[in-house]
């Protein structure tokens, strides 16, 4: 009899498992992930976004901090498809703000890693969205610390874009997550 229990048990158990583990991929989040030519790591208290197959962007990533959120957005170009230089990518992020280049605080670096062209980019202020209905909507106390990696073939753009406490913790780990990415 108790052979019996210890086996129907053991049954139960191992059907319990096997349904968990049918289930866990739709949880799993992937700690790497690549874009372009560059595998990235993520940090795992960012939260990956799963995006719809026909998305623009290559990943998202969402941090969540205190007062509030920021989201991670990796984007992929081809430099045969008209890539915009860096340039024309720091003159498009600063229209998104509503201040003057000045009192945005703007910050750029430039380096070479491994064999790409580096440029990231810190701003601040108040950053300026679209609404639904065509209603312009402002962001106050935003930051931006985004990254231009050009390599003449798979260019990537990347950003971390939100509250401007929770951009600003996260700026070193995002600078050592495109630097590990490169140097692979």
């Amino acid at each position: 009899m108790v052979l019996i229990n210890q086996r129907s048990r053991f049954k139960s158990t191992f059907l319990c498992v096997l349904a968990l583990c049918a289930f866990l991929p739709a949880f799993a989040q992937p700690l790497n992930f690549m874009v372009g030519a560059h595998v990235f790591s993520r940090p795992e208290a960012w939260e990956w976004v799963d995006l719809p197959q026909k998305s623009t962007m290559s990943a998202k990533l969402l941090i969540h901090g205190k007062p509030g959120e920021a989201d991670v957005v990796f984007v992929e170009s081809k430099a045969s498809g008209g890539w915009a230089s860096a340039d024309e990518t720091i003159a498009r992020w600063r229209k998104n703000f509503i201040q003057s280049s000045e009192a945005q605080n703007l910050q750029r670096e430039q380096h070479k890693l491994a064999k790409a062209t580096v440029t990231f980019l810190w701003q601040e202020g108040t950053y300026k969205t679209t609404g639904n209905s065509g209603a312009v909507i402002l962001h106050s106390d935003f930051a931006q610390y985004g990254v231009i990696i050009e390599n003449g073939t798979n260019n990537v753009l990347a950003r971390v874009l939100g509250d401007k406490a929770v951009v600003a913790k996260a700026r070193e780990e995002f600078q050592k997550l495109v630097e590990t990415a490169l140097s692979e």
